[in-house]
């Protein structure tokens, strides 16, 4: 009697484990924006979208600066839970991304965005974009207020933001390239 029991309880914790294991696979394949159909692959392998020619923008090809901006960006859905940190997040990730930027690689940065918009869903381009206004009013709250300003916010969303100052206007340049581009879109 104590086997069936312990068997029926090892049965049900594989079969919950099994069950966890794939919500997290479901939500990982959600969130990609490379995939037209939730059903397509999973994106816990690979960075959303981001082309080879993305790559030249650093030095890692996995983790470039595109793809861990365009990651924030689409992470940020607003009136979800924990939307607040994540627009700090996102803000963060725009912000870290310009840091890097140099006005030579305009149209690098526009042929990503173009790469990345084609593959993304709609659903993830309507969120980008809902969530534009508020990313640029946490990014505008940074710049004005400094890293230190906002530091208890940031410090909740996990210390996003890579440097301790930011360039205003390279901010402006990168934040005016994804208004223009996300909004041939939508």
């Amino acid at each position: 009697m104590i086997k069936k029991i312990f068997l029926s309880a090892l049965l049900w914790m594989t079969a919950l484990s099994f069950a966890g294991c794939q919500a997290v696979s479901a939500s990982a394949v959600l969130s990609n924006p490379a995939s037209s159909s939730a059903f397509s692959g999973s994106s816990a392998v690979r960075s959303p979208a981001v082309s080879s020619s993305a790559a030249s923008l650093s030095e890692t090809p996995g983790s470039t600066p595109f793809g861990e901006m365009m990651s924030a960006l689409s992470g940020y859905q607003q009136g979800t839970a924990g939307s607040h940190l994540k627009q700090y997040t996102a803000a963060c990730g725009v912000l870290n991304f310009a840091q890097q930027y140099d006005s030579n690689q305009e149209e690098q940065l526009r042929s990503d965005l173009d790469e990345y918009l084609n593959a993304a869903s709609a659903e993830t381009i309507d969120i980008l974009a809902e969530g534009c206004g508020n990313v640029d009013f946490a990014a505008r709250e940074i710049l004005s207020n400094g890293v230190d300003g906002v530091a208890d916010i940031l410090n909740d969303a996990g210390n996003p933001n890579q440097y301790d100052e930011y360039d205003p206007e390279k901010y402006a340049a990168v934040a005016g390239i994804l208004k223009e581009t996300l909004a041939a879109y939508t």
